[in-house]
C-alpha cells in the first residue's frame, strides 16, 4: 500500500476571494471543518500516514490548523514555495521530503518507492488501493485518478487510447468523450527527478 502522500495546498484560492485573503483555501471549513483536516483524515483511514503540504499562501491557515498532524493520526511535514512553483514545481520540491530525505553526509538519491499526489481543495472517496493496483499494472510513471466527464460543455476532459496513457486533453465543449481528473494520483519519483532549484 501507499503510505505517504503530498497535498497540494500551496495555491492562491482566487476563485474564492474574497474568502481566501484571509486563509488558504484548504483551511476553509466544509461543515465546521477545515477541508485539510478533512483530506488528511481521509488518507489516515486509507493508510496513507506520511504527509507533506506545499506551502504558499496564507501558510499559517494550514499550519495552525494541521501541526504535525499527530491528532489526525499523521505524520506532517512542510514544503515551503518562495514564489510559488506551480503545478510540477511543488512536487519536485518535495521529493526529497516524501523520500525521507537525503542519506547523511551524501547526496540525495530518489526513492523509488510510489507515493500520492492529493489536490488541497478536494473531497473525493477515490479507492487508493484500486489505483495503486491499477498504477502498478500498467507500468505508469504517473496514474491519474478519473471519472466520465458528465458536463463536457461545463468542463475540460482528458482523452486516453485503449490501454489507457493519455492521448490528450479534450476542450470544454467538445462532443468527444473524455474523462475528468478528480484530484488524486499516483506517481513514481522517477517523473518528478532529476530536477535544480535555485
Amino acid at each position: 500500500m501507499i503510505d505517504r502522500a503530498l497535498v497540494l495546498t500551496a495555491g492562491l484560492g482566487t476563485r474564492l476571494r474574497p474568502l481566501t485573503e484571509v486563509r488558504a483555501k484548504p483551511a476553509l471549513p466544509v461543515a465546521g471543518e477545515p477541508m485539510i483536516r478533512r483530506i488528511i483524515a481521509w488518507l489516515v483511514s486509507q493508510g496513507v500516514r506520511d504527509l507533506v503540504l506545499n506551502l504558499h499562501h496564507r501558510p499559517e491557515t494550514l499550519t495552525a490548523r494541521v501541526g504535525d498532524g499527530a491528532d489526525l493520526g499523521a505524520r506532517v511535514r512542510y514544503s515551503w514555495e518562495a514564489p510559488v512553483l506551480g503545478s510540477a514545481g511543488g512536487p519536485r520540491r518535495a521529493i526529497p521530503l516524501l523520500s525521507h530525505g537525503p542519506p547523511k553526509g551524501g547526496p540525495y538519491v530518489p526513492s523509488s518507492s510510489t507515493f500520492l499526489i492529493v489536490n488541497g481543495d478536494t473531497l473525493t472517496d477515490v479507492d487508493l488501493q484500486g489505483l495503486l493496483s491499477a498504477h502498478r499494472a500498467s507500468g505508469a510513471l504517473v496514474t491519474m485518478a478519473v471519472v466520465p466527464n458528465t458536463e463536457p460543455q461545463k468542463y475540460s476532459g482528458i482523452a486516453f487510447d485503449d490501454d489507457g496513457a493519455f492521448v490528450e486533453f479534450v476542450p470544454r465543449g467538445s462532443s468527444r468523450p473524455s474523462w475528468h481528473f478528480v484530484g488524486v494520483q499516483a506517481a513514481e519519483p522517477a517523473a518528478l527527478v532529476p530536477m535544480k532549484f535555485p
